[in-house]
């Protein structure tokens, strides 16, 4: 097989990462402390991500040591298989060998040519086909996503103010393998017809060991003449009485239904010779038939390639904002913004399994180009020196982009609000989303309910641990992390996995205070 379906398969699958219908971006993070308190920011963020949650946050002075200029850089990525692909992958390796069918289609036609073509050959390379078409299936319809983002943010909290500038550059890739009807079509009836033509031979094995038996010549014309006719000569019935008949014939009516899977595609009449030489175990060069090949024989011309084509989406986004805070009531209620520009690339195409490349998502043809400014807005109230609200509208300005494909997406304001508590050496925080999050990739749609705390040990250096929940889909998602601080600054790493291990991610983040 010189275009390996598995290994194109797998070249697919590291390509795929992406949304399908909506860009509505979510309050997913890459940054190291918001992915380890799973994923709260909106009442517990800090100033440095207080882009990606909430922009009222800059002017966080009610925390100790969070005054005076920052500067962050963070590293973080997502994967997230919400149907087992790369567990079907592995049962695709484990249980296919491309090497192992190769073999054994080599060998049945170099026993063809040779007149020594038998049932048990022909069996053992339909099962193997039968592996493959069940491997092929498994991994069809069965969605993969990647993220990976970076980002940096530098600004000054003061006295009742704040302000800052936030990049954050994201790729969020998804794509999945569709296994085409007609391919599924064709693998299916050449196991068939693999499955039908041993029960022929072996029909036709059997046939000369019982006419051997009885030595009747005329029993023999018959016999043959029933195959060639496709079926059951009246004339041989008479016989059916002589011992030994009765069970050629009762072996000729099993075999019936496999020479009618056979008639639609195979000219069974131009094969009779050469099926005659397998049972006689005559070379075909030998009866003059030695460039005859099985694929002569076919009533339809053999696939020479896959219908089956990798479907990808996705975007690449650039965020560059600008943001501000005041506290409009001292000590309480303060105020964010954020003017950003967005720097939107999206991607939108589908390529034959023989085709697709790992470099075509970044080629001009499959990607769309655009450039919306937009705002978020946010509120930070402080009940007491515990308790604090935040609340959050971001992507204030609604808009749709099409791709190239026509695919329409569209940006749309989504809100969340949370709940902080401040202990003398703890945090805890809650985030509710208020809106419908529309589905990144091939995920449903998403509505999250996380639960974060961080511990300090000293200074800067905490222990975290969080959770949350898709209040769509009922998925859940554990996380820890380590925070480790220094004299102006800290060290924060972020770890993440689902208990279906369905999602995984990892960040790493670098703080400084001067």
């Amino acid at each position: 097989m010189s275009n390996s379906l598995k290994h194109r398969a797998l070249a697919a699958a590291l390509l795929l990462f992406a949304p399908a219908h909506c860009l509505a971006t979510t309050f997913i993070s890459f940054d190291a402390r918001t992915l380890a308190m799973g994923g709260v920011g909106v009442a517990t963020g800090r100033p440095a991500n207080a882009a990606l949650f909430n922009p009222s946050l800059l002017a966080q002075t009610h925390t100790e040591h969070l005054d005076g200029t920052f500067a962050h850089l963070y590293l973080g990525a997502r994967l997230i298989d919400r149907d087992d692909f790369l567990s079907r992958v592995d049962q695709f390796q484990d249980n296919y060998s491309e090497d192992k069918l190769d073999a054994l289609l080599l060998s049945a036609r170099a026993a063809f040519q040779d007149g020594q073509l038998d049932a048990h050959q022909l069996r053992t390379l339909a099962s193997e086909g039968e592996g493959l078409v069940s491997a092929i299936e498994g991994l069809s319809n069965r969605p993969i996503r990647a993220a990976a983002a970076a980002g940096f943010s530098v600004g000054h909290t003061a006295d009742g103010w704040g302000a800052g500038l936030f990049v954050r550059h994201y790729a969020i890739l998804g794509g999945q393998f569709e296994l085409a009807d007609i391919d599924l079509l064709r693998m299916q009836q050449l196991v068939a017809i693999t499955r039908a033509s041993a029960d022929v031979i072996e029909f036709g094995e059997r046939s000369q060991a019982l006419i051997a038996a009885i030595d009747y010549q005329r029993i023999e014309t018959l016999i043959r003449q029933s195959i060639q006719d496709g079926r059951l000569n009246s004339e041989l019935l008479s016989y059916q009485d002589i011992p030994g008949v009765a069970e050629l014939i009762n072996a000729f009516e099993a075999t019936e239904p496999s020479l009618q899977v056979l008639l639609p595609f195979i000219d069974l009449d131009g094969l009779t010779q050469a099926l005659r030489a397998q049972n006689q175990g005559v070379p075909l060069e030998q009866l003059g038939l030695g460039d005859i090949d099985l694929r002569d024989y076919l009533r339809y011309q053999a696939p020479e390639t896959f219908e089956s084509e990798v479907l990808v989406s996705g975007a690449e986004i650039q965020e560059t904002a600008l943001g501000g805070a005041w506290q409009l009531y001292p000590d309480q209620l303060t105020l964010g913004v954020n003017l950003k520009q967005l720097d939107i690339t999206l991607i939108d195409f589908s390529a034959p399994v023989a085709q697709i490349e790992f470099e075509d998502y970044q080629l001009a043809k499959n990607q769309t180009n655009y450039i919306r400014p937009n705002l978020d807005i946010g509120m930070e109230w402080v009940l007491n020196d515990r308790w604090n609200l935040g609340a959050v509208v971001r992507n204030v300005v609604p808009f749709t982009l099409t791709s190239r494909l026509g695919t329409k997406r569209t940006f749309r304001p989504i809100a969340r609000a949370g709940l902080g508590y401040r202990g003398d050496h703890f945090n805890v925080g809650i985030d509710v989303d208020l809106t419908t999050n529309e589905p990144l990739g091939f995920d449903p749609k998403k509505q999250y309910i996380g639960v974060g705390v961080e511990y300090y040990l000293w200074q800067q250096t905490a222990v975290r641990a969080g959770y949350r929940i898709n209040r769509y889909d009922h998925s859940q998602l554990p996380s820890l992390g380590l925070g480790i601080g220094f004299d102006q600054g800290h060290l924060d790493f972020a770890v993440a996995r689902s208990e279906r291990f369905d999602e995984y991610g990892v960040s790493i983040q670098l703080g400084m205070h001067f």
